[in-house]
């Protein structure tokens, strides 16, 4: 058997979060890590930043975060052995590290061969095994995280998932030990991304719920490849697609649809948010890396206070 298939049997297994941390180490999110793909190269002249990709999750690692959310696009293409390779390398620090991975799937991860991308997720992830969606607990805080790629679900999944996420809303809204709740989709409902659009399901389906929950503090997204931060309905939102993928310019003055709490010009930097729990809520610092660059700075900084 080659060392490929052998790699292939046996693929890296992430380690999930304990329960019960007391949920006072700052952790990190981060989205769209994945290559730009050959085409997208080829076809669309989209930039490939590999070097940059390497750096922002070098120093991921060196910081040792308590756990790493990621916002989906973990890999180019989740069917294939090589792309997931490539993410083994990627996040091999953070792994040594022991650092805990909280992924959701993205359009890239399924791609073409959704039952085998599934699969291949499933075996690093083993909590997918089960459903694409789960919720996790870090100290005071509670986080759901969401399957929002439609077309990769079966109808009955849709309406599992519906009914899941609300209850899960309101659990949370009625334990004392919750003071607020992050809500993990990858497809963003707002976004003023020329390459991409809002998201009508998910504005459909997860924004109202999230809304009318008492303790859900923000929404976090990636595949916009831009950092961006909305304020709708009274609740944050926040793409944060800048783990690597190839960047996307955003509309700015009266084309926006949006307003934009970050002012900075697009394409924006690489970045990855670095959040600390407070007694009032989380302090979240946009850590940002421009092309060609080689050291991370502050670019944003913020409160999530809770309700």
């Amino acid at each position: 058997m080659s060392a490929t298939r052998d790699h292939e049997s046996a693929p890296v297994e992430y380690r999930d979060l304990r329960p019960g941390l007391p949920g006072t180490a700052p952790f990190a999110v981060i989205g769209d890590p994945q290559d730009t793909l050959l085409l997208e190269r080829a076809l669309l002249r989209r930039e490939s930043n590999p070097h940059e990709r390497e750096r922002v999750l070098a120093h991921l690692a060196e910081r040792r975060p308590a756990f790493l959310a990621i916002t989906g696009d973990l890999t180019s293409g989740g069917w294939s052995a090589r792309a997931w390779r490539k993410f083994d390398r990627l996040v091999s620090g953070l792994h040594r590290e022991g650092v805990p991975m909280l992924p959701i799937m993205g359009n890239h991860d399924y791609g073409m061969l959704r039952g085998v991308a599934a699969r291949r997720f499933a075996a690093r992830f083993p909590r997918f095994a089960d459903a694409p969606w789960y919720a996790r607990t870090y100290g005071r805080i509670g986080m759901l995280f969401l399957d929002s790629n439609a077309a990769a679900l079966s109808r009955e999944d849709r309406r599992r998932q519906r009914e899941w996420f609300a209850a899960s809303l309101d659990e949370y809204d009625a334990d004392p030990a919750v003071d607020g709740v992050l809500v993990f989709a990858h497809h963003p409902p707002f976004t003023n991304s020329t390459v991409t659009r809002d998201d009508d399901l998910v504005q459909a389906t997860i924004v109202p719920p999230f809304v009318r929950s008492r303790k859900g503090i923000a929404m976090l997204s990636g595949h916009t490849h831009a950092y961006e931060h909305f304020v709708e309905h009274g609740k944050h939102f926040i793409v944060t697609g800048g783990g690597g993928g190839p960047r996307m310019r955003l509309r700015e003055g009266a084309a926006r649809r949006h307003v934009d709490l970050f002012a900075g010009a697009s394409p924006r930097p690489f970045h990855y948010l670095w959040v600390t729990p407070t007694s009032k809520g989380l302090a979240v610092d946009v850590e940002g890396l421009h092309k060609g660059a080689t050291t991370l700075s502050t670019i944003d900084r913020f409160e999530l206070a809770y309700a």
